[in-house]
């Protein structure tokens, strides 16, 4: 993981399990994400592990933290001497001496990039701060449902709309805090009702500023309004303020940021050259964009609290056939879910489990995927966990192995207490990209554990044969080819044929480990397996044939049409 700041960037390549906060308030932050930090700074107040009221709960049974004092700056030996492996200073005045010297001892994550010191907002704090734990889903959750109730105290009191506020306080002094300080930015999100629509927000910039306005995903795409025409692929990567239009002038970009990084674009123009007309210009923009992030942020709170609109915005993905629409698109941000870059899906299924087993399992899915350094998106669809990992470039080889040695550690490390097959797609691009990954790592799934009992993972890599048989086996024709085959067994009288089929091509032809299985006598397992034989018109001593009924068998169990 790589997060900018203001004296550059971090990387951060294992979750940290020793963090020291050298900023004033971001312990708020990691309890609230299920991490106690082994150090913080005093800011006032003098409480124990300088952690308040409100957050002291979340301490649970661990001691608190060592206590920093910064009044003579960053005390860099104490902070040494508690072994960090991240130290955070994101609402903190970390001067760049101190950053590079902390920099010595562990990842630093600074103040973030064009804030002021002790500016940063506790969004960005919270995000930022996740973003460094590994669980940057569930930062932009905690985020998400706090602006929710903001915006449902200020509509409780609509008395509040259009006033203006000040904030002052008595602290060593009287202060009145300027416009950048958090407590300022804390009221006025109380007063302003931000309710913007992207589309009549687009409709409405447009009229003010007399110029074409949209709203473009990462990749481009309008998401409302038009599209400039002549807009390069790629261009928006570089995160730039203005950009060349095809016909002369310039387009002017504001960032719709959700996290920290841009995950839409609001542009308009093309505007005539020239600073201040372009100044004006990107106010109104960042404004705006601002709003729409406060409305992205609350549809994908309603989106996460829903599971089942999380399940059907994936199957959507899944059968996306050509260029997405401008609502799925927009839902697609909403939702959180990057459709920029490289994504690799892996998808999870626990043979045996019902379905409240199933939901029952789903925060102990996402914590093996997160403790196992995988950012992912997941989605528990019928039967299992569709999830996927994104990346800005291409995975090299190196960089998908990785992947599959996570997903073999995280399904051996769940086991015995859950038992995990687990498929992994090839790498594929942009929003589309999503729907193939999974559907392949789907594919992959069902083939993970032919013959091996217990925990398995199938990958399928770039130039892996096995590609070739997915094709086939995932298709609707080999499901009906599957039902006719085994339709015998399935319609038949005994219904221990089928399971004994199943499970005997599973264990490797093995009667033993069959039996063992199903807790019958070896017997037993001949008289059905050489029963089922005869009924299908078959012989288990013929490979082809073999591994065209294990296939058969699995696609039934997978897509619960047995009877």
């Amino acid at each position: 993981m790589t997060i900018e700041h203001k004296y550059g960037s971090t990387t951060i390549e294992r979750t940290p399990r020793r963090v020291v906060v050298v900023g004033l308030r971001e312990q708020d932050a990691l309890l609230a994400l299920g991490v106690v930090p082994v150090a913080t700074t005093e800011w006032y107040g003098k409480k124990p592990g300088a952690i308040f009221e409100w957050a002291r709960d979340e301490l649970g049974g661990a001691k608190p933290p060592v206590v920093l004092d910064d009044t003579n700056g960053v005390q860099l030996e104490k902070v040494a001497a508690q072994r960090p492996d991240l130290i955070i200073g994101v609402y903190s005045g970390l001067k760049k001496g101190e950053y590079e010297r902390l920099s010595k001892l562990a990842p630093v994550v600074a103040q973030p990039r064009g804030e002021p010191d002790y500016g940063s907002s506790w969004q960005d704090e919270t995000q930022m701060t996740g973003q460094a734990i590994g669980r940057p889903e569930r930062a932009r959750y905690l985020v998400a449902r706090t602006e929710k109730l903001v915006a449902d105290t200020a509509a409780q009191h609509p008395g509040f709309k259009g006033q203006t506020a000040a904030t002052a306080a008595d602290f060593q002094g009287v202060f009145v805090y300027g416009r950048y300080d958090v407590r300022t930015r804390a009221a006025a999100r109380a007063v302003r009702r931000a309710q913007a629509d992207p589309r009549g927000a687009v409709e409405a910039l447009g009229g003010v500023l007399r110029m074409p306005v949209a709203i473009l995903d990462a990749e481009g795409a309008a998401v409302a309004g038009a599209a400039p025409p002549g807009l390069p692929a790629g261009l928006l990567d570089a995160a730039p303020r203005t950009l060349p239009a095809a016909d002369g002038g310039l387009l002017v970009a504001a960032p719709i940021t959700l996290a920290t990084v841009p995950e839409a674009w609001l542009v308009a123009g093309p505007a005539e050259a020239g600073p201040a007309r372009t100044a004006a210009v990107a106010s109104a923009l960042e404004i705006a964009a601002a709003a729409l992030s406060g409305t992205f942020a609350r549809r994908r709170l309603a989106v996460e609290r829903d599971a089942r609109l999380r399940a059907v915005l994936l199957g959507e993905l899944l059968t996306l056939a050509g260029p997405p629409p401008p609502a799925l698109a927009e839902r697609v941000v909403a939702a959180g879910w990057r459709s920029a870059g490289w994504h690799i899906g892996v998808h999870l299924t626990a043979p045996g489990a019902d379905a409240t087993e199933l939901g029952a399992a789903t925060p102990r899915v996402e914590a093996l995927l997160a403790e196992h350094g995988l950012d992912a998106v997941t989605v528990a669809v019928g039967g299992g966990w569709s999830a996927w990992v994104s990346t800005d470039a291409e995975p090299d080889t190196t960089g998908y192995r990785a992947v599959v040695r996570a997903v073999r550690a995280l399904v051996q490390s769940a086991a015995p207490a859950l038992v995990l097959h687990a498929g992994i797609g090839a790498p594929h691009a942009g929003l589309r990209g999503i729907g193939r990954t999974v559907e392949e790592a789907r594919q992959a799934c069902l083939l993970a554990g032919a013959g091996r009992p217990g925990p398995a993972v199938e990958p399928v890599g770039e130039h892996d044969a096995r590609r070739l048989l997915l094709g086939s086996y995932g298709s609707p024709a080999f499901r009906a080819h599957a039902e006719s085959l085994l339709a015998p067994l399935v319609e038949g009288r005994d219904a221990g044929l089928l399971p004994t089929l199943e499970a005997y091509l599973e264990h490797e032809s093995s009667t033993a480990a069959t039996a063992a299985a199903l807790g019958v006598h070896r017997n037993t397992v001949l008289h059905r397996v050489r029963r089922a034989e005869q009924l299908l018109g078959v012989s288990l001593s013929q490979p082809d044939e073999r591994l065209t009924l294990q296939l058969a068998c699995r696609v039934l169990r997978e897509t619960g049409r047995r009877q």
